[in-house]
């Protein structure tokens, strides 16, 4: 969809700009029809003047009327005739008589000799009058034929009456038109707006190009069209910012952008919305669901597989579900067989340390009946089953975790060497890794090469005299002193080697000292 969908934008935005540019030719060339169609009607409202011209100058005996008769006859032509400023009529170059509507247009200070030159009686002559700078005003003039004194009628036009025409037919927002001479004198103008615009703008403007653009009022670029009159040496001038000349085409051309960006976005946010909701959700919440369970809720399961889920991925949650709900009930049956094995381990322990106990006492019972020379042999023994007795005591407590700390079983190995006696028999200390612990079988190799060594020292010096200190870290380091060296019989002698090959431990025998050195960790 992606592939298809950046050509066709492409393509789309090519088109739009071409027909963007073939807009503006199209809207330029209206702009200028604009200006033709305003010189039309500017020609339109002269036409009414030279009609007046013409019938003054052939139909009225000038040479027969009084002065008087003559400026009332005028006043009553330009009551009736709308546009026409003024009406003035020389003998030769005399004044003789005239009405004026306009007060600046006056009789007396009408410069005639340069608007006799050319006055014919064939055709009406066209000119300016310009009382004021950069204002002219339209004259039509004709000598009458046929007449003992040769009379000019000159009738001046309103620029009122102009200005109403410009204004009427301009059309388009911000649009001004004028009507200026070659050398840039006003002659009328639509508005007084066009009136500032002419005065900033186009007095300082190269407005005979068909199209020129430039910096102007606030701003504003301008086109500028125009069409020179027929009637006279006179243009009209058509004026408008580019912004709004163009605005159509530049809309349009902007709505094909926009148009080609969303059939660009569009596909994008279809594809994002549908992988969004129909995948990445759904794989989001199945992601979470299988973390939990991996972390150990066994109760997570994925939402109800009815609810709007895709067909492939509701397969894929009952699937997990029916799995969990298997694997929970699975995980309940074995949970419970374990608690049951580890009763039974705890049981085992515990009957095995009540038995161990129950022979060591019988065994100290029967040392004191003996003789002397018999009851050393009857507490050793006494002695290996008590530290035997000792660890399925201590893990009786841990039979769980299958190993309890090597401290404890240390402390409780050696505790119980003094067979019951009412003073204690060792002198026992710990320090290190309280925490560290052992299996049972390792367990119990300690607690009975301990037991082989402190016995020995235990048949040659006095109770309370022998003393212990063990270190529990990587090493174990345990070491045993008493005021006499031990008195190793040959089975204990047997025991020591056996446990010492188990356990890679090294002895070192000093006398009435000895130091173990067993390796724990790695």
């Amino acid at each position: 969809m992606i592939a298809v969908s950046i050509p066709t934008a492409a393509l789309v935005v090519t088109l739009a700009y071409r027909t963007y540019l073939s807009a503006q030719r199209s809207e330029l060339a209206a702009y200028r029809n604009t200006a033709d169609m305003l010189a039309l009607r500017v020609e339109e409202s002269l036409s009414g003047g030279k009609s007046l011209v013409s019938a003054l100058a052939h139909t009225v005996e000038w040479d027969k009327m009084p002065r008087a008769a003559c400026n009332q006859r005028l006043s009553n032509i330009l009551q009736k005739n709308a546009g026409i400023g003024a009406i003035f009529v020389f003998s030769g170059e005399r004044p003789f008589c005239g009405a004026s509507a306009v007060p600046e247009l006056k009789l007396e200070e009408l410069d005639v000799m340069a608007a006799l030159y050319g006055i014919s009686q064939q055709k009406i002559t066209a000119g300016f009058y310009a009382p004021a700078d950069n204002r002219a005003y339209v004259w039509l003039a004709q000598q009458t034929p046929a007449q003992n004194t040769n009379f000019n009628i000159f009738v001046i036009l309103d620029d009122d009456y102009i200005e109403t025409t410009l204004r009427n037919n301009e059309g388009g927002a911000g649009r001004f038109s004028t009507v200026v001479t070659e050398n840039n004198k006003l002659i009328s103008v639509s508005s007084s707006q066009a009136r500032k615009i002419h005065e900033q703008v186009v007095l300082d403007t190269d407005w005979r190009s068909d199209r020129k653009v430039s910096k102007t009022i606030a701003g504003d670029d301008f086109v500028y069209a125009y069409t020179p009159l027929s009637t006279v040496e006179a243009y009209v001038i058509v004026a408008q910012p580019e912004r709004l000349v163009f605005a159509a085409s530049k809309s349009q051309f902007y709505i094909a952008i926009f148009m080609s960006v969303l059939l660009f976005i569009a596909p994008l946010i279809a594809i994002w919305w549908g992988i969004d909701r129909l995948v990445v959700r759904w794989l989001a919440h199945y992601s979470a669901v299988t973390s939990a369970y991996a972390n150990g809720d066994r109760l997570a399961r994925m939402s109800d597989p009815s609810t709007n889920m895709p067909l492939e991925i509701m397969q894929v949650a009952n699937s997990f579900n029916v799995m969990a709900d298997r694997m929970e009930a699975r995980t309940s049956e074995l949970e419970e067989e374990i608690s049951r094995k580890q009763t039974y381990v705890r049981e085992l322990h515990h009957r095995v340390k009540n038995i161990l106990q129950m022979i060591a006492s019988m065994l100290a019972m029967e040392a004191r009946e003996t003789g002397d020379d018999q009851s050393d042999g009857i507490h050793r023994s006494s002695r290996r089953i008590a530290a035997l007795g000792a660890t399925y005591a201590i893990f009786y407590g841990y039979s769980e975790r299958g190993k309890a700390p090597l401290a404890t079983v240390l402390n409780e190995a050696i505790s119980r060497l003094g067979l019951g006696a009412p003073v204690k028999a060792v002198n026992y200390e710990a320090a290190g890794d309280f925490d560290l612990s052992v299996d049972l079988d390792m367990s119990i190799a300690i607690a009975m090469l301990l037991a082989e060594l402190i016995s020995a020292f235990l048949e040659e010096n006095t109770l309370g005299s022998v003393t212990v200190k063990a270190f529990v870290g990587r090493m174990l380091e345990v070491d045993i002193e008493a005021p006499k060296p031990p008195n190793i019989s040959s089975l204990g002698e047997r025991f020591i080697k056996a446990y010492s090959r188990q356990l890679e431990t090294t002895i070192e025998d000093d006398g009435n000292r000895m130091a173990v050195r067993l390796k724990l960790a790695a």
